[in-house]
């Protein structure tokens, strides 16, 4: 079985060298011990862009990017006299509640003295733990409140 990592530039450089040298892709699999796929795919990258080289990756994404937090600021202070209430279905929402819920809090609060929130879950009989989650944060944030459902009428 393969490595189960990234090849560094000096073992893609060892490749790349070998080829050079005349080897074939069956030799350099068995010299440097990286799979023939492997080494089949460096050889045909350098042959066609000329380099080994890794793209660039932007890494994990910002949760909320600076324009959308001045977006939310400026529709907060645009009605900073009203009040805004959001009522939310959620079913099995497990892997992203905790995060959506807590995006919500921290930048809601940071504007709870110029406008008046509240959202309001509704826990559409959940198999997972969906309301647990969502429970916990209630307790955390006023401004948000639960309701259990086993089901949603259709």
């Amino acid at each position: 079985m393969g490595k189960l990592h990234e090849l560094t530039a000096t073992e893609k450089g060892v490749i790349i060298g070998c080829r050079l040298s005349g080897k074939s892709i069956r030799e350099i699999a068995v010299i440097t011990g990286h799979p023939k796929s492997t080494v089949g795919n460096i050889v045909k990258r350098y042959e066609k862009e000329g380099h080994v080289n890794n793209q660039s990756r932007e890494g994990r994404p910002q949760l909320m990017n600076e324009r959308d937090k001045r977006r939310l600021v400026r529709v907060v202070v645009q009605n900073r006299h009203k009040s805004f209430s959001q009522i939310a279905a959620a079913y099995n929402e497990e892997a992203i509640i905790e995060n959506n819920l807590g995006i919500i809090c921290k930048y809601m609060k940071s504007l709870e003295n110029e406008y008046c929130w509240e959202l309001i879950l509704v826990d559409d009989g959940s198999t997972d733990n969906t309301g647990g989650i969502a429970d916990k944060f209630s307790k955390n944030c006023d401004n948000i409140k639960i309701i259990h459902q086993t089901q949603l009428p259709s």
